[in-house]
């Protein structure tokens, strides 16, 4: 078995996917990985069994399709260990999931670390936290409610910038490759992320595709 963390798998499948010209659903690719976290095992044709007919009448596919995407794309895998920060916003917790031995770029901080800011924390603190929070949706765990808590604060603060914050937003996308940016813009896109926050990190995501 070949191990593999579950963004990876993600983009696996999601590269996959692409490539048979079916429409990425953010509902249907998170399911088939929350059935590989749950069993521990990647069984192509029990995961295909569970993938909504309405799915797959949608991409014109058939189950047996899907069977053979899922074994070319994840097939001979097993889960591998993630790591995860802890980000606090202003009292409110977040888990914050990575790669196990990944780096925040554009930052001091590594996985494991814990992050907490207020409204009056140093803007390099902020800065960090939105880092964390791009590497972390790159790998296929945006978090919409942290994201709606940083924005907030973001907009209370005339030291932050949008340069900063467009910088800051490259600097954690570096070495992503063009399936995960799209994939992240995606999941912005069906959030509610809005103002500074949200224009900038997309501005900035949007000029790598």
């Amino acid at each position: 078995m070949t191990p593999a963390t579950r963004s990876e798998m993600q983009r696996l499948l999601a590269t996959e996917f692409e490539r048979h010209g079916w429409t990425y659903d953010l509902n249907t690719v998170p399911a088939i990985l929350d059935e590989v976290e749950r069993t521990g095992t990647v069984e192509p044709h029990r995961l295909a069994a569970n993938v909504p007919t309405e799915y797959i009448e949608r991409v014109q596919a058939t189950r047996a399709d899907l069977v053979d995407a899922i074994t070319s794309a994840i097939g001979g895998r097993a889960l591998a260990t993630e790591t995860r920060n802890t980000l606090t916003i202003h009292d409110n917790r977040y888990s914050i999931k990575f790669d196990a031995g990944a780096h925040i770029s554009g930052s001091t901080l590594n996985t494991g670390s814990q992050i907490s800011i207020q409204g009056d924390s140093p803007s390099e603190d902020i800065l960090d936290a939105i880092a964390t929070l791009v590497s972390a949706g790159l790998g296929g765990e945006w978090n919409v409610e942290a994201a709606d808590d940083l924005a907030e604060m973001v907009a209370g603060r005339a030291d932050i910038t949008p340069e900063e914050i467009q910088r800051r937003t490259l600097a954690a996308a570096a070495g992503a490759d063009a399936s995960q940016v799209k994939e992240l813009l995606r999941e912005i896109a069906s959030g509610t992320i809005s103002g500074v926050l949200g224009t900038w990190i997309v501005a900035a995501l949007g000029s790598l595709t």
